[in-house]
């Protein structure tokens, strides 16, 4: 068995030292460990390294119970408003204290632990018995610990040191990265954004460079979009249930985030760049802080010529572009986009991102295949003699059949269209005029 060190238990911290209230947990970790290793639920963990992991999880959550920051509590509030039960599974035997440690939150964590494990190849019972006896002995421990477990001062102050400002977008950032990442009531995503890069890597039809910025657009869309933690619930949807019963963060509860898009610069001004979503009807304009942007890479941009491609975040009264950002005065990369976004709203599942990435000879002959929402996609660009044209062919199991096909005539930039959903025509008659 090997021992828990400091550096371990720093991976699930925003901050690089420990302490002395550290190293008391660290110690707490160990003694789980201790437990967790010489049970009988210890073959389910299939290796010691998992079994570490939990035990870290389970000192960090008896270190938020102590400390009060709040995470462990409003996940059994919000258990209690949609379920009338703290928890799921348990039926709690006599009093249930929300802001102390319980025995039944130490069987549901261990649960989660080894069902997360597990997923894809058995349904563990919530009521094993050997997770109830681990769970008590592990309530042994902890409960001799309440009474003298230090808190931890810098969690309260990394979380709640001061009042949450409309301009504290990357302070938000800073806590949500940590929380979605870090935090050990998140143990999923880790490893979805590691299967989401590694996934990137292997495909052939993505050089490095576009894998390493497709990686980081993924790694900062899933802070946001993310569904893989409990309740299904979404980071920024936890943090302002987290930040409920502090009234001085009440901005966590506003943020919005908006699927990644493209977006024409309408006007600017010293602070902010207006613009409207050429994906969407009806959205009106969205108006982005200058802070929040990389302008040098922006610097050829023209208003009315212009688009950005990015995801925009909601944040004390304005929106902040938030991942990468690619900006383009290229017209036909401009409706190629937007017929690649709308025909996803009808089921084609082109991604913006990747059709902007992995197309880029516009004018030349050329094949190229990506998947996108589980489809393979060719696509196609063509010179043809009136103009280019960008012919995208999905294939599955039924054949394959042309998603669109656009021809543009520089002269006049008239769109030809086939197979397209009349519905939604509309969408880009304020662009360029569609020839049935």
């Amino acid at each position: 068995m090997k021992k828990i060190y400091p550096k371990k238990w720093l991976e699930l911290h925003p901050y690089k030292q420990t302490n002395s209230v550290d190293q008391y947990y660290v110690g707490i970790a160990n003694e789980i460990h201790k437990r967790l290793y010489s049970s009988t639920i210890a073959d389910a963990f299939e290796e010691e390294e998992n079994i570490r992991y939990t035990s870290l999880c389970l000192a960090a959550w008896f270190e938020d119970v102590i400390s009060q920051t709040g995470i462990w509590q409003a996940f059994t509030a919000e258990c209690r408003k949609r379920y009338g039960a703290y928890l799921p599974f348990y039926p709690i035997k006599g009093d249930y204290f929300p802001d102390e440690i319980n025995l039944e939150d130490i069987r549901f964590l261990l649960w989660h632990h080894i069902q997360y494990l597990c997923r894809g190849i058995s349904a563990i019972n919530p009521e094993n018995p050997g997770i109830e006896q681990t769970a008590q002995e592990i309530y042994g421990l902890l409960a001799e610990e309440y009474e003298t477990a230090p808190e931890n001062e810098r969690m309260q102050e990394f979380l709640y040191h001061s009042a949450m400002g409309e301009e504290d977008f990357f302070r938000y950032r800073e806590i949500l990265d940590w929380f979605h990442y870090q935090c050990y009531f998140n143990i999923e995503n880790v490893a979805q954004c590691r299967d989401e890069a590694e996934r990137l890597l292997d495909d052939e039809k993505i050089t490095p460079e576009m894998a390493e910025t497709l990686i980081y657009a993924t790694r900062t869309s899933l802070t946001f979009k993310g569904r893989r933690n409990l309740l299904s619930l979404t980071s920024p949807e936890w943090l302002a249930l987290i930040g409920k019963a502090h009234p001085e963060h009440q901005l966590w509860g506003k943020v919005k985030a908006r699927e990644n898009s493209c977006y024409l610069l309408e006007k600017e001004d010293d602070e902010f760049l207006y613009v409207k979503d050429l994906c969407s009807e009806d959205e009106g304009e969205f108006k982005i802080t200058k802070k929040s942007l990389n302008l040098s890479a922006i610097r050829s941009r023209e208003v009315g010529k212009s688009t950005l491609i990015c995801e925009l975040i909601y944040f004390g009264n304005t929106w902040w572009q938030c991942g990468i950002l690619l900006g383009s005065k290229n017209a036909f990369q401009l409706k190629s986009l937007e017929y690649g976004t709308v025909d996803s709203v009808n089921g084609a599942g082109i991604d913006m991102l990747h059709l902007l990435l992995l197309q880029q000879s516009h004018y030349t002959d050329g094949c190229t295949e990506i998947l996108a929402d589980g489809n393979n996609h060719h696509i196609h660009t063509v010179q043809r003699q009136h103009g280019q044209g960008l012919l995208v062919r999905s294939v599955d199991d039924k054949g394959c059949g042309n998603l669109f096909l656009q021809t543009i005539h520089p002269a006049d930039a008239h769109v030809r269209t086939y197979h397209f959903v009349p519905q939604c025509r509309k969408l880009f008659c304020q662009h360029v005029t569609i020839i049935p």
